[in-house]
């Protein structure tokens, strides 16, 4: 099933305690020491439901020449206010952190490069783009 995003509902920022916020479960389990790239083709796009309070999000399958792999990349409210889609069959790169999100080795992106456009969605530190400036002294 392909999830265009142009469905995803657009809402407006979120509090700093929900799931996507400066202080939400995805901010906290971003380790800078863990940042990797990978590249592959994007098999699948599609929405999910993180647990806690907050908006649903948007993920994808990678899949690459060690297999396949998630990625998160954030709110779907954001996602979808964005100039930059994704579909399957794109050829993109990758750069976040991989952990383990409910078991599986997961990839939170910090930046996607699909073609000559790169994405930014984290900085540096992990925090997310989409969290008001305020909030972002010392993150890079």
């Amino acid at each position: 099933m392909t999830l265009s995003l142009m469905s995803v509902a657009v809402a407006g920022g979120q509090p700093a305690d929900d799931v996507w916020g400066s202080k939400g479960q995805y901010c906290r389990m971003y380790d800078p020491s863990t940042v990797e790239t990978v590249s592959g083709e994007v098999a699948a796009v599609r929405q999910f439901t993180p647990p806690g309070p907050g908006a649903s999000g948007v993920r994808f399958t990678l899949t690459t020449a060690k297999g396949p792999i998630e990625v998160i990349l954030g709110p779907g409210w954001f996602v979808e206010s964005q100039d930059f889609k994704l579909w399957p069959h794109d050829q993109v790169t990758v750069k976040g952190s991989r952990v383990a999100v409910e078991g599986h080795s997961t990839i939170i992106a910090a930046e996607v490069t699909k073609g000559p456009k790169t994405w930014k969605l984290r900085h540096h530190s992990g925090m997310p783009v989409w969290v008001p400036k305020s909030g972002l002294e010392g993150t890079g």
